[in-house]
């Protein structure tokens, strides 16, 4: 097969026939390594639907010309300013097409849709990569790297499981204040943790514009988005942010990031009281998991993670392609 033969489509997720979408990428799945003995065609369309609620998921469909049968697609989060999204596991072909082709295909029309829609960075990230999905990863690589992407970053996924009894000790330095992240306005704060990640081994932030990295910290920062407040701290010394503590609630598990300390305080103790005081309230509410992300180049904060009791779950990977305007 050759890219004239395929047809490509860009529609709002909401206005495509979902079952035909659903069967296909059902089919792409169950045909790798990312098989489930509990996915079902129902439940793919289901979690197609629940996206299709939302206005700003977009789908690129390739289908083969004669037959008018989908053979790949990917589904993209166009929804922030600046920047739009995709998890690299949505990117799928039908088991009997050439892969290369159809992934091509898709990916540069991924490009050109993003630079038309007046964005700057188009990625995706592949997420809950275990030693199963190795080699499947390995053939995505080649074939984003070979259609002008290029790996941003590499994280591992870590957790903590809390049982009722833990009970950590934590001593903030003296001179620290905490308050909450409501306490401090939306952009004096996002103004301040530009000094908290200055010299940051975060290897996305990194790999970020500065206007990126503030689009990231306005969600970040989000008043409206869950938030353990008890558990979320701001650390002033002398009314200046030294460091960024949030913590988000997704059922029983909480999700810790980001997590920040200014350059001038670090090695002083200041990020693992922070973690100890969050992990006391988290338990005392009866949270049964924290979970976090760290790039796999942080080894301090990876190291104090494992101190903490953290375990590694999996590793993410993620794929960028900017806008050259």
């Amino acid at each position: 097969m050759n890219d004239n033969e395929l047809e490509i489509s860009i529609q709002k997720l909401m206005d495509v026939d979902l079952h035909e979408l659903g069967k296909a990428i059902f089919e792409a799945r169950q045909a790798t390594n990312l098989r489930r003995d509990d996915r079902t065609l129902e439940s793919v369309k289901s979690a197609l639907e629940g996206l299709a609620e939302d206005a700003n998921h977009v789908v690129i469909i390739a289908k083969e010309s004669s037959q008018q049968q989908v053979v790949g697609s990917i589904i993209l989060y166009a929804g922030f300013p600046l920047m739009v999204f995709s998890s690299g596991w949505d990117l799928v072909t039908h088991p009997s097409i050439d892969a290369d082709v159809v992934v091509s295909k898709l990916v540069q029309s991924g490009k050109s849709y993003v630079e038309e829609i007046g964005k700057e960075r188009f990625e995706f990230e592949f997420d809950a990569i275990t030693t199963d999905h190795e080699g499947l990863l390995k053939a995505y690589d080649k074939r984003l790297l070979a259609n002008g992407m290029y790996k941003a970053a590499e994280e591992f996924h870590m957790y903590l499981d809390l049982e009722p009894n833990m009970r950590y000790d934590a001593i903030l330095p003296e001179d620290i204040v905490l308050v909450g992240m409501f306490s401090i306005d939306r952009d004096a704060l996002v103004k301040q943790f530009f000094d908290v990640f200055g010299d940051s081994k975060d290897e996305l932030w990194i790999d970020m514009t500065k206007e990126q990295q503030t689009v990231s910290c306005n969600y970040w920062f989000d008043r409206n988005r869950p938030l353990v407040e008890e558990a979320s701290y701001i650390a002033l010394k002398d009314d200046k942010v030294v460091g960024v503590h949030i913590a988000r609630p997704d059922g029983e598990t909480v999700d810790v990031g980001p997590v920040g300390i200014h350059p001038n305080y670090r090695r002083q103790g200041l990020a693992t009281a922070l973690f100890r005081k969050s992990l006391n309230v988290l338990v005392s509410q009866g949270y049964k998991r924290v979970t976090l992300d760290v790039a796999v180049e942080n080894t301090p904060a990876y190291t104090m993670y494992e101190n903490l009791g953290f375990k590694k779950m999996h590793k993410k990977a993620f794929y960028v392609w900017r806008v050259q305007r």
